[in-house]
């Protein structure tokens, strides 16, 4: 749940101030049109119709122009990306991560309450593409409890206005929704499941769905490849290796004796094994 210097780059790359262009007209989204924010660095996007962009972060004002190009979003100089608005959320897909905005005034769901929080989670699903084996508990008195791959971790809680805050770290945002836990910090998103609920993965197993070729969410060099002969093709770099699978119910169980449980979701794929989940979307 620490800062990653990866995903504070880009956020710098995509809040650069930069002095107004003149407006011209351009292809803009109405989906995009309206004010964004990211609470937990204070940052507002705001999209207006004629191509420009104003910006807030804390004390910093600026803006700049941005367009639509062949579906992707350009915003002054930086190269296109992709980006995706659903219903009040809006999402910049870059260099494999995800910058997620709330649109201003959307209602929250699910809880702040701290009450809500006793209890233990486990991490199900984050929006990096993958996930490890992540263990929390929330204690009355004010104490938790963190374990994972082996290790774990204790310490002092607090909640309030401004998020959870772990020890003496920066807060960070949270909302409980029934058996559901979302923590929020600089556009990193972890999804928990209450201990003895439904996970909050979807899907089915179905093998048929299973064919096809599949890109690693957080980095699409990575791919595998099922075929209907019973091949896994594995790429990763420009190198290919291959190895034979069964399907077991729901689990994959590949040549070397390696077993993998999946679920596939219209064009979305989720591998989990040992603890640790990965996501891949259809190529």
């Amino acid at each position: 749940m620490k800062k990653t210097i990866s995903m504070i780059a880009a956020l710098a790359m995509l809040l650069a101030l930069a002095l107004p262009a003149c407006a011209e007209t351009v292809a803009v989204d109405e989906a995009l049109l309206g004010t964004w924010i990211m609470d937990d660095l204070g940052v507002e996007f705001t999209f207006n119709p004629d191509g420009t962009y104003t910006e807030v972060m804390g004390d910093m004002e600026g803006g700049g122009v941005y367009s639509i190009v062949n579906g992707q979003i350009a915003i002054d100089t930086f190269a296109p990306m992709d980006y995706a608005v659903d219903g009040d959320t809006m999402i910049f897909y870059d260099s494999g991560m995800e910058i997620s905005f709330t649109r201003k005034g959307a209602a929250v769901s699910g809880t702040a309450d701290p009450e809500a929080l006793l209890g233990t989670w486990f991490l199900t699903e984050t929006n990096l593409g993958f996930t490890v084996d992540m263990k929390v508990v929330f204690n009355e008195d004010g104490t938790y409890v963190m374990s994972g791959s082996g290790q774990e971790t204790t310490g002092l809680y607090t909640v309030d206005t401004d998020g959870i805050r772990f020890d003496d770290m920066d807060p960070e945002s949270f909302t409980v929704d029934g058996d559901t836990l979302t923590l929020e910090e600089i556009g990193i998103t972890l999804i928990f499941t209450r201990e003895g609920a439904e996970p909050h993965l979807t899907g089915t197993a179905d093998p048929e769905a299973l064919i096809g070729t599949w890109a690693l969410e957080a980095n699409d060099e990575f791919a595998i490849t099922f075929t209907t002969d019973g091949t896994l093709i594995i790429s990763a770099a420009g190198e290919e290796t291959s190895t034979t699978y069964t399907i077991s119910v729901d689990t994959i169980i590949t040549g070397d004796g390696e077993e993998m449980v999946f679920l596939v979701n219209e064009d979305r794929l989720t591998l989990q094994e040992a603890g640790a989940t990965l996501s891949f979307v259809r190529k």
